[in-house]
């Protein structure tokens, strides 16, 4: 009886102590909670008829998006995602682009609208925002668009990641790190062993790459000069978009490298990200 006293006494101490005008302790920030909201939208329109030699075909415009919309209270990081959403879908929509869905419907009324063509050709495009993980310091997410027009069936698809500070909104940028010949190296290294002989195994890459491992001197290897790094499983990653140091058909290279290795590249600024 008395051991239960004593401690509810404790914990009623601590909380005068914290009540306490005179305590220099600051309290720490209450953090806003975050979670998405899916949204899916998709259409398909009838363009015209395509024709080809005597041949005539119905050419049809094919549009999807799956994307995760931020719901937070924090309204700088809000901001912040959504104005980085509407960077990438681009510069057409002049609505507010805080307004998700508004600026999502958009840009499928434009891709499906029929137009003037005489001779249209038809297309499958779409994108796939997702939030790829949240901390208790930063918010990743990832934007993959893909398009397809019906007289060239390659494709083609690209994917950019961001990394958002949990509390102000502020994007992880290459200015957050310290390159050096050493980090080039490290980088280098690990594209080889991630991505490169994952996929294609320890066979000559001569082919593909546009720089040569072995050559101490003249590698001709540089950081990523295009897309942002970004942070994913406590590891700071590397991307490179698609013909940046290889052949197209290696798609957008990417790598990984762990905290405890990036931490004495990183400005403090970088480091808060983690610590």
């Amino acid at each position: 009886m008395k051991k239960i006293f004593f401690l509810a006494a404790l914990g009623l101490l601590f909380a005068c102590g914290n009540n306490n005008p005179n305590n220099n302790t600051p309290a720490e920030p209450k953090q806003e909670a975050f979670s998405v909201e899916n949204y899916n939208i998709n259409g398909r329109q009838l363009l015209g008829i395509r024709s080809v030699g005597e041949d005539a075909y119905e050419q049809y415009a094919s549009y999807q998006c799956l994307i995760d919309i931020p719901v937070t209270d924090n309204q700088a990081l809000r901001d912040s995602i959504c104005y980085w959403f509407a960077s990438n879908f681009g510069s057409l929509y002049d609505g507010d682009p805080r307004d998700v869905k508004a600026m999502v419907d958009y840009y499928k009324d434009y891709a499906l609208d029929p137009g003037l063509e005489v001779n249209p050709v038809g297309f499958d495009m779409g994108y796939t925002v997702q939030m790829m993980e949240v901390t208790d310091r930063y918010v990743t997410y990832s934007f993959e668009d893909y398009y397809e027009a019906y007289t060239d069936p390659r494709g083609s698809s690209e994917i950019e990641c961001c990394t958002f500070d949990r509390n102000t909104g502020k994007h992880f940028t290459r200015q957050m790190i310290k390159a050096d010949e050493t980090l080039k190296e490290l980088v280098m290294n690990a594209l080889l062993e991630q991505y490169f002989y994952e996929i294609w195994g320890n066979d000559d890459l001569s082919d593909l790459l546009f720089f040569d491992p072995e050559d101490l001197e003249e590698r001709g290897f540089f950081l990523p000069q295009y897309d942002e790094p970004w942070i994913f499983n406590n590891s700071v990653c590397f991307g490179y978009s698609e013909h940046e140091i290889a052949d197209r058909c290696t798609g957008q290279p990417h790598c990984a490298l762990p905290y405890s290795v990036m931490k004495p590249y990183l400005t403090e600024e970088g480091q808060a990200f983690f610590e």
